[in-house]
């Protein structure tokens, strides 16, 4: 069974799951919509799954881990479809750019299973108050108690380089407008470099097109909203940048 979630109008909505979550999906959205996702359960300190991240960002990555999982054997193939972006209406009736159909995996492979004081708290925002938009909380087939976390690091505008901690690393995550100018991953005690070019061309040659736009009939290959790189067996992984106009924030997950 399922719960439905209005999102008609709102700019912001926090709402309490008491029931078993697979996945979200969403019936129209605004790409810079904000999530977070935390777990509470009883007597425990509450876990945070997603730290309040843009849809369009969460969506694309996740889309492109589990395709780079069933690239490495380490899951079974998935669908990886393409995103559509059209546009709906606000409150004002004006178009807003929105993603259709829209699905967030919060357990891995399963429903993440509640005790009967167990919480999971979702909170929406800037959701552009659209006349229509719809959030479906899905359960699974089955039990997992592994979750698809997302841990948000800082790399401050003061900081040329950054040394990345990969304790329970499996991905990195960058927004588009933050990425490194070159990455450098040790991997068996070699160095392999990525720059930001080849990191784009990677992105490219792995997911192709990943959103049509109904609006424009334009297409977005290899990126939009996201853009992952797969670490796992790396013991170190080093970022280079020589100027940053602001602090850059990144994302790690382990799948």
């Amino acid at each position: 069974m399922s719960k439905t979630i209005s999102l008609n109008g709102r700019v912001t909505l926090t709402e309490v799951i008491e029931s078993n979550v697979s996945l979200l999906a969403i019936d129209q959205i605004n790409p810079n919509a904000k999530v977070k996702v935390s777990l509470v359960r009883e007597n425990q300190s509450e876990i945070t799954i997603i730290p309040n991240l843009k849809v369009g960002l969460i969506s694309e990555s996740q889309k492109k881990i589990e395709s780079l999982s069933f690239m490495s054997g380490y899951q079974m193939p998935v669908s990886s479809k393409v995103v559509q972006l059209s546009e709906a209406q606000d409150d004002q009736a004006a178009n807003v750019p929105c993603l259709k159909n829209t699905f967030i995996d919060l357990g891995v492979n399963g429903e993440i299973v509640l005790g009967e004081n167990d919480q999971i708290k979702l909170t929406f925002k800037d959701l552009n108050k659209l006349r229509q938009s719809t959030v479906h909380v899905v359960e699974g087939s089955r039990a997992t108690d592994k979750f698809f976390t997302y841990n948000s690091s800082i790399w401050r505008k003061s900081e040329t380089n950054k040394s990345v901690d990969l304790n329970n690393v499996d991905y990195l995550v960058f927004d588009p407008l933050q990425l490194p100018d070159q990455i450098d991953i040790i991997v068996n005690g070699e160095k392999v470099v990525y720059t930001t070019e080849l990191l784009l061309m990677m992105q490219d040659e792995f997911f192709g097109n990943i959103l049509h736009n109904s609006t424009n009939n334009n297409s977005a290959f290899g990126y939009e909203y996201a853009v992952v790189l797969e670490v796992r067996g790396a013991q170190s992984v080093y970022f280079t940048k020589e100027e940053k106009a602001t602090d850059y924030l990144y994302y790690t997950v382990k799948h």
